[in-house]
């Protein structure tokens, strides 16, 4: 599909919030002890420069982005999410590039924990579903059903809804048990 450098520009700019959000949870982790996770830029070949808008007039990406996110949780486990943002009510799970779903499936089969994390615009939802769950989805005939903005069902969670902090790999079960010993450190939801 070919976008307008208008359209292109309009659609990284929604998935900014999520990006954003995303960036704060995993602050949180890391003050937590709970888990180190960082997004995976792509970086971009400008190709011409515009002075008076002080903005590329044309960038392209250096190479395909793998996921968008990479990291370990505590004890060792490697975590790998990719982010998308949802402007329509509907989410299809054959939306994802067939380079992003071979990542997964080799990180996953590798022994990381997999997701793709959704976020709604329409709702404010952000949901954490289990790379095996949308793989699942992917099989069934004709490319599965679509996830609905507000019905999160097979495997989804909503993690948050708003800017609040939330807590994603917790609601997806990733997270060891807190101990005793930790009862000190950041809470992941702010609140003590």
């Amino acid at each position: 599909m070919v976008r307008s450098p208008i359209q292109a520009r309009l659609r990284a700019n929604l998935g900014r919030w999520l990006e954003e959000w995303l960036g704060a949870q995993h602050e949180l982790y890391r003050r937590a002890g709970a888990a180190w996770i960082r997004h995976l830029d792509t970086g971009f070949t400008i190709m011409g420069w515009d002075p008076a808008a002080h903005s590329a007039r044309l960038a392209f990406p250096r190479q395909k982005a793998t996921v968008d996110y990479l990291g370990v949780v505590k004890g060792g486990r490697a975590v790998a999410a990719e982010a998308k943002t949802v402007a329509r009510g509907v989410w299809w799970p054959s939306a994802i590039p067939e380079h992003q779903a071979e990542a997964l499936d080799e990180l996953s089969d590798l022994g990381a924990l997999a997701a793709i994390l959704l976020g709604w615009t329409r709702t404010g939802e952000v949901w954490a579903i289990p790379w095996a769950a949308v793989k699942a989805r992917m099989a069934a005939p004709r490319g599965g059903r679509a996830w609905r903005a507000g019905e999160p069902d097979g495997g989804a969670v909503i993690v948050g809804k708003g800017l609040g902090p939330a807590d994603w790999l917790g609601a997806l079960g990733w997270l060891p048990a807190p101990r005793a010993a930790d009862a000190g450190r950041a809470s992941l939801t702010g609140r003590g």
